[in-house]
């Protein structure tokens, strides 16, 4: 996971062009391609070995006993996608609509993910700090959002919701319609009302 930076930069080029592109342009692209540019963007890969973390953070629990400390560098962007994913495989109750939510809610909002800076919707509120910056964003919770429809995929039964729930969540991230994901924590989150 330590080339991950790099990784998701070109990743996040790749998919900034796939969003930006007309479904016959994208068919073109496909064509003459964007797989490869995808492929070489390490998106995949790392999507792979974020999948592989999870599960085997998930085996050491389960079938160990084991405790287990997950700790990435700053404890808000690595960290919460393993120990997500983990929870999704060990507990059915987090495959339900209302258990993803409270997933979310636990790892990503109350343990601080900068969603503003990750990425990249607004500029923190807190005037000590400066816009989002390219070094910055990574689409880091984007990553998670693809893992969990990688299972989905896989695993269509044991899911709750589909891929028009995890579209329409990530719509929610980037819009910040409601302030859910607004702001890098929930001090800035509770400092603008939420619109309704």
């Amino acid at each position: 996971l330590g080339a991950a930076p790099a990784a998701a930069s070109s990743a996040s080029s790749a998919v900034a062009a796939l969003s930006s592109s007309s479904a016959s342009s994208l068919a073109q692209q496909t064509s003459s391609g964007f797989l490869s540019e995808l492929d070489k963007s390490g998106w995949l890969e790392h999507l792979r070995l974020v999948l592989r973390g999870g599960a085997h953070i998930a085996t050491l629990v389960s079938t160990q006993r084991a405790s287990v400390l997950v700790h990435c560098s700053d404890g808000w962007d690595r960290t919460p996608q393993l120990t997500g994913l983990a929870q999704l495989l060990l507990d059915p109750a987090f495959r339900s609509i209302d258990g993803f939510r409270r997933l979310l809610a636990k790892e990503w909002l109350s343990f601080g993910h900068q969603f503003a800076l990750r990425c990249g919707t607004i500029a923190p509120l807190d005037k000590s700090h400066h816009a989002p910056s390219g070094d910055e964003m990574s689409p880091v919770f984007l990553q998670f959002v693809d893992c969990v429809w990688q299972l989905t995929n896989q695993f269509p039964t044991a899911f709750e919701f589909n891929s028009a729930y995890l579209a329409e969540l990530l719509y929610q991230v980037y819009s910040c319609k409601y302030g859910t994901f607004f702001g890098n924590s929930e001090r800035q989150r509770a400092a603008v009302p939420a619109t309704r």
